[in-house]
């Protein structure tokens, strides 16, 4: 006969092994799906880029890592990494079942015997796809000798309960089942958890050695990811720190010609205020053709390298940019878009341009007087001395000319002595402004004794400022001269000095002269400018006094700035800011 209570055992001992086991599986399943997916996003790039020693690489390191056999297989079932073996040792997997089940679903799983390992396995794999493309499979083994020892484990537990203890056995059976379930549970919702994304999450358990152990394994595997996602992004930051702060602009474009990366030198030289520029058409960006062609050309593989100029206009001043363009490769050398590094050499282009300029100038202006001179003397020697008063017209339209020459020579040296001079090495010294400005007047009254009755000088007693005294009296000679020059005669010119509302030392030379048209304002400081070529040259003028007056104020980090319009004279004022100690 038949013992019911030996059968109820058997079969509820049966039932509780059958249901543990087939739960801890489909938990054991999901996790592994779980890290599939994990995986499969690392070995995708790699897979895309065909570069198997990257592959084995990374299959060993991952593999080794998380604790489980790793196998990474291609759509054609050629076995490209394995965490255990050498990818050469092993045959075809295209037929393997979860290979089969994961073509068609996505996902496949199986529980068979390995003949390479030599045991009982529990097999997840995955299907890894770009765009529609099959690229291949990843693939998770795990033996099942952790199962069957719990399961053992239950087995030694019940049996020795007895057979008298039908109803404390049912009870230790649900108590086992729960004990299990809810760990495994547990387990499952925090590696969901994980798998979404929240990197932060621990698990925490006190349960069997086994699920202890898987829970180790995912907080380990876990921590490795994290570590490796903040060094990606530590790097990813340290690269966008080091673009950001480069002179140098930089633009990287791929080979749809959007752009991958733009750092913030190239939005300032290009004129550009967008805030997110990344992915947008380089060529509806950047409408500068020159920098369009060099793009293209690189992308389209017509050269490697390539350097060229560039120059921007629009409202403000041309910009002149030297532009180098180069291929953007892959790790293995395939070209996959363009580099462009732009340097602003707006400055060096501008100070070539005034180079050739003071150049042009002075030997047009060196070049009057010595013609003038050569002309008189060669004048007087064709006609001899004997008509005395021609030679002595002409002796004096030489020597007049050599004063003048004699003044721009001076002039030039100033410029040169004040240019050369350190604003932090000057010397300055708390001077008094009224005394600058009488001394001033005196040596504009030694040149011109007719006119110097006309400057009218208005300075209160005690007022100073730090300067030094040489090169802004120059400065204000250089005023004065200038007021006096373009004056009609019986015509007062002021000289005025006093300390406005936020201390500063404020100069003003006006005039009652002809007054200046407002679209030269702007340039009268440049160096041989003027504003009527003749009339400059007929008053003894070299054009360099404003350009002194211009770098004085400079080196005192003071300004100078003119008020004037035609037929109503002129204010030039200088401004000594207050010292800030």
């Amino acid at each position: 006969t038949i013992n019911p209570g030996k059968s109820f055992l058997t079969a509820t001992v049966v039932l509780v092994s059958f249901s543990w086991r087939d739960f801890y599986g489909r938990t054991l399943c999901q996790e592994m799906e779980r890290q599939t997916a994990i995986l499969s996003r690392q070995f995708g790039s790699l897979m895309l880029s065909d570069d198997k020693p990257a592959i084995q690489r990374l299959a060993q390191s991952r593999g080794s890592l998380i604790g489980i056999r790793l196998t990474v297989i291609s759509s054609e079932g050629e076995v490209l990494g394995e965490s255990e073996r050498s990818p050469e040792e092993l045959e075809n997997h295209l037929l393997r079942p979860e290979i089969q089940r994961a073509r068609r679903k996505g996902t496949g799983y199986a529980r068979r015997y390995s003949a390479s390992v030599r045991q009982n396995m529990l097999y997840s794999a995955r299907l890894i796809e770009d765009g529609g493309k099959e690229l291949g499979y990843i693939r998770l083994a795990r033996p099942l000798t952790g199962i069957q020892t719990a399961l053992n484990r239950v087995y030694r537990e019940i049996a020795g309960i007895g057979m008298g203890a039908l109803v404390l056995a049912a009870v230790a059976s649900l108590w086992l089942s729960r004990r299990l379930t809810e760990p495994l549970e547990y387990i499952r919702r925090r590696t969901a958890s994980i798998a979404a994304g929240s990197l932060d999450t621990r698990l925490y358990l006190n349960s069997s050695r086994e699920i202890d152990e898987v829970a180790e394994a995912v907080n380990s595997l876990t921590d490795r990811l994290q570590a490796l996602l903040r060094g990606e992004q530590r790097e990813k930051a340290e690269a966008m720190a080091i673009a950001a702060s480069m002179s140098e602009g930089i633009i990287a474009i791929d080979r749809e010609e959007r752009i991958l990366n733009i750092n913030a030198a190239a939005l300032r030289m290009l004129n550009l205020s967008v805030e997110h520029p990344r992915g947008a058409v380089f060529r509806a960006l950047v409408r500068v053709p020159k920098l369009q062609l060099m793009a293209q050309r690189v992308i389209a593989g017509e050269t490697v390298r390539e350097e060229d100029e560039a120059t921007l206009t629009g409202k403000t001043e041309p910009r002149y940019l030297q532009v180098h363009s180069s291929v953007l490769r892959t790790a293995k050398e395939k070209p996959f878009g363009a580099l462009l590094v732009l340097h602003d050499i707006t400055r060096m282009r501008n100070l070539e341009i005034g180079r050739r300029q003071f150049v042009a100038n002075v030997s047009h202006e060196l070049r009057t007087p010595i013609t003038a001179i050569r002309g008189s003397l060669e004048t007087v020697l064709d006609s001899g001395l004997e008509n005395k008063q021609a030679a002595e017209r002409f002796l004096n339209v030489a020597l007049r000319h050599t004063l003048r020459f004699e003044q721009l020579i001076r002039d030039l040296l100033m410029l040169s002595r004040i240019e050369q001079k350190d604003k932090d090495a000057l010397e300055l010294r708390q001077s008094d402004i009224g005394q600058i400005l009488y001394s001033a007047a005196a040596a504009c009254r030694e040149q011109r004794a007719d006119e110097a009755a006309g400057i009218e000088i208005d300075c209160p007693d005690g007022l100073t400022a730090k300067v030094n005294p040489g090169i802004f009296e120059q400065a204000v000679v250089n005023l004065l001269t200038n007021a006096l020059n373009y004056s009609p005669p019986d015509t007062p010119v002021r000289l005025r000095a006093y300390q406005d509302e936020r201390e500063n030392i404020i100069v003003q030379v006006a005039d009652h002269g002809q007054g200046i048209p407002a679209e030269h304002i702007p340039r009268i400081f440049e160096r041989f400018y003027r504003v009527n070529q003749d009339r400059g040259r007929d008053t003894g003028g070299t054009g360099l006094g404003l350009a002194i007056v211009k770098h004085v104020m400079q080196l005192h980090g003071g300004t100078v700035e003119v008020q004037s319009a035609p037929g109503q004279g002129s204010v030039f004022t200088l401004i000594i800011p207050k010292p800030a100690f």
